[in-house]
């Protein structure tokens, strides 16, 4: 299998730069199963050099299949996985009855259970 070039940084993610999602398909990653791709460092023309800790999927099929799904996707002049824009897809949890969203602490004269100017300490 032929070694694959890194995208270059200033195209990913801060996602993808710290090594929490792939760079090549933007799966989110865990620790343990991350192929980790070496510390690599970067510098810009104008700024201090910094390092980036890319990671891949441990799949590279799957990997493959989900780039390209992510470039077919990708708007006309967007570059897909590189384009600035985060793609990690999430599922709405548990229906939670009885919340409203609010501190049950938040009552009049705090702000989320927080005190506001004026008001007398909780």
């Amino acid at each position: 299998m032929a070694a694959r070039n890194l995208p270059p940084v200033t195209e990913l993610t801060e996602q993808q730069q710290r090594g929490w999602a792939c760079v090549w398909c933007t799966s989110p990653l865990s620790t343990g199963t991350a192929v980790n791709l070496g510390e690599q460092r970067h510098a810009p023309a104008h700024g201090a050099p910094y390092w980036w800790f890319p990671r891949a999927c441990p799949d590279l099929r799957a990997c493959r299949l989900r780039e390209a799904a992510l470039q077919e996707a990708a708007p006309a002049g967007g570059t897909g996985p590189g384009d600035g824009v985060t793609r990690v897809a999430t599922e709405p949890g548990p229906s939670r009855p009885g919340r409203t969203g609010r501190c049950p602490t938040a009552a009049a004269g705090t702000s989320a259970g927080h005190p506001t100017a004026g008001s007398a300490p909780v």
